[in-house]
């Protein structure tokens, strides 16, 4: 997972990722991550899944194998 406080760069890494792997074989899709939703995690354990819906990468199966969500 990669965290960013920059809106701006986590939405350019996020979306871009699709751009990478067309261009490099083998490339696996990180998840990223705004900070903001990181802090939601840590402070309401019972985080709902809608806090993630909307990455190109999807974080959920990481999350949810970590017991995050």
């Amino acid at each position: 997972v990669v965290a960013l406080a920059c809106p701006l760069c986590a939405y350019n890494l996020d979306t871009r990722q699709e751009d990478i792997a067309a261009r490099h074989v083998g490339f696996g899709r990180i998840p990223v991550l705004y900070f903001t939703q990181l802090l939601a995690l840590a402070l309401a354990p019972d985080a709902d899944e809608r806090f993630f819906v909307q990455h190109a990468v999807d974080p959920l199966p990481l999350l949810s194998e970590r017991h995050l969500v």
